[in-house]
């Protein structure tokens, strides 16, 4: 079955701003219709993350809705473990920056695209396997300030 999980972070978006662009009503009640439990926001300084979180709802986050958010600075996150393919991807304004894909069957294959910093490049030369396959979702938990395996202040998503 494996592990399911995509993510969009936005810099400088209030949630509720980044709830409406991507398609969610707010905050889910208990009488909420339509309630995705796997689909939550968390926010820190900056940055206001929206998580889909399992094999239902992972699809809900796209690199399409990444590109057209109204932010100066996006991120998109995916982690699907039952293929064993991990991305992030950079996006300023609307367009691919840089991008980082790790897909292990066997070996694994490291896919670099954009301009991808030279530390970060360093970095993953440096890493073993097992860390490089965890390194795109590194990335995202330093950069918006969250922390997908500790989900304690999230909001839960109700859909539009």
């Amino acid at each position: 079955m494996g592990f399911h999980q995509t993510a969009i972070a936005a810099k400088g978006l209030a949630p509720e701003a980044l709830w409406q662009q991507l398609g969610f009503d707010g905050p889910a009640t208990p009488e909420s219709e339509g309630v995705h439990d796997g689909v939550f926001s968390l926010a820190s300084g900056e940055w206001t993350t929206v998580v889909a979180d399992g094999a239902e709802h992972f699809l809900l986050l796209t690199p399409e809705l990444a590109c057209g958010l109204e932010a100066a600075v996006v991120v998109f996150f995916v982690n699907h473990e039952a293929s064993m393919h991990t991305e992030l991807a950079v996006l300023a304004d609307g367009e691919l920056v840089w991008r980082v894909q790790v897909h292990w069957e066997g070996t694994q294959d490291v896919a670099l695209q954009g301009n991808v910093p030279a530390e970060l490049r360093e970095q993953l030369l440096e890493l073993d396997e097992e860390a490089t396959y965890g390194f795109p979702q590194a990335l995202l938990e330093h950069t918006a300030g969250v922390d997908l395996r500790e989900q304690r202040e999230v909001v839960r998503l109700s859909s539009a």
